[in-house]
């Protein structure tokens, strides 16, 4: 199965990982592997992220204090990425 990220997942990883380099590039880099790494992981076991309320599965991506949660739906051909946040920030 391949992994598809919404142009407003695509977004919010740019800016995820724009802040980061920002303060830290070698910290950017390792949340860049971790990332891909979790993407990878869902095109192989794309159920493996909980299901939530809103009929998407969330998982989440270790890293630092808070990490990361891809937000994502399961499709015949595809796991689309519909947003990609900070574990900190709002869940709108």
């Amino acid at each position: 199965m391949t992994l598809t990220l919404s142009a407003r997942a695509e977004r919010d990883l740019a800016e995820q990982i724009e802040w980061l380099t920002e303060r830290s590039p070698q910290a950017a880099r390792k949340a860049t592997t971790r990332i891909l790494h979790v993407f990878d992981l869902l095109e192989e076991n794309p159920f493996i992220g909980a299901e939530t309320e809103r009929g998407w599965r969330e998982k989440g991506v270790r890293f630092g204090r808070d990490g990361y949660v891809i937000c994502y739906v399961v499709r015949r051909r595809d796991v689309f990425v519909a947003r990609f946040r900070h574990g900190r920030q709002d869940r709108r």
